[in-house]
């Protein structure tokens, strides 16, 4: 068992990999589970989660959707019951960065973000909060065309080129074009959709767009392959759980393992990751996001 102090050693990236390598190795990819169409969200301000923390709380058992500090539930004159166990958010804190021998007044100082936590229990794991029970949310959506329609309006709206044929589906960086096999070749409708938006995923970091592969649109001249891979996974599971589909999902043990190796590899992987998918989500869902900080 690890001491208090190799805990307190232990980075936030860390943490972060050590709940999902536990997901990984008890056989569930964390970001493949079906999440509820109505998402995570603080139950004070009624701000959604986002990115990295849409994961981590989508990896709890819980069906409320409202998330509260110990400090807003005792405010609201709730307690948390006996023996429940908080769940952990993060957060981006930045702070300016002085380069040593400079006066406190200089300017041009840089700022550096580090990544921190704080704790959060579901409404669930909660007594003497008297809040309305929330409606029921709509049952699953016709995943094949709710997709479909969303990946069309992409497209129009200035994505990439999409085109049908052959038995292989692909993005192409540099040609900015999606290729994928007819729709009847897949097993299942699902499984087009699911193959389709991961691709869409990949398409997201074009130049053009959100810039994860640099101006000459290469994967390898800007985020690692692995990274990218995984990128497009986060994306294409978030925007489903966004609708609240439940599309074919790999959860074989071959695709755990290779995950499970990658993720143990790099630390900082899955919350890259889930950062830049959100972002690919916000701009495929229409929604600005800031442009990319050229290098």
């Amino acid at each position: 068992m690890a001491t208090k102090a190799a805990k307190e050693t232990k980075s936030v990236h860390e943490i972060v990999t050590d709940k999902i390598l536990a997901m990984l190795e008890a056989g569930v990819a964390p970001w493949r589970k079906p999440w509820s169409c109505r998402g995570p969200k603080n139950g004070v301000s009624n701000k959604p989660y986002r990115g990295m923390n849409t994961l981590l709380l989508g990896m709890t058992p819980y069906t409320d959707s409202r998330w509260f500090t110990f400090r807003q539930i005792t405010e609201l004159g709730g307690t948390v019951r006996k023996g429940e166990k908080s769940s952990l958010v993060t957060f981006w804190r930045f702070l300016d960065a002085k380069p040593k021998g400079e006066d406190e007044d200089q300017e041009g100082s840089k700022a550096h973000a580090m990544l921190r936590y704080y704790l959060v229990f579901n409404l669930e794991q909660c007594e003497g909060l008297n809040l309305p029970a929330e409606e029921q949310v709509a049952s699953e959506i016709a995943a094949p065309e709710e997709v479909q329609y969303l990946v069309d309006a992409y497209l129009i709206a200035g994505g990439p080129s999409l085109r049908f044929g052959g038995n292989r589906a692909c993005y192409a960086p540099m040609l900015d074009r999606i290729d994928m096999p007819k729709p009847e070749q897949f097993e299942s409708d699902k499984a087009y959709a699911s193959t389709l938006l991961h691709e869409v995923g990949h398409s997201t970091g074009h130049s053009s767009r959100l810039g994860r592969f640099g101006a000459v649109n290469c994967v390898h001249s800007g985020m690692e392959y692995g990274l990218e891979e995984l990128t497009a996974e986060l994306f294409s599971a978030m925007v489903a759980g966004s609708l609240g589909l439940d599309l074919d999902l790999n959860q074989s043990a071959a695709y755990l393992d290779h995950w499970a190796k990658a993720i143990r590899a790099d630390k900082t992987m899955i919350v890259k990751a889930a950062g830049a998918a959100q972002k690919a989500v916000d701009l495929f869902m229409g929604q600005e996001v800031a442009k990319p900080i050229a290098a």
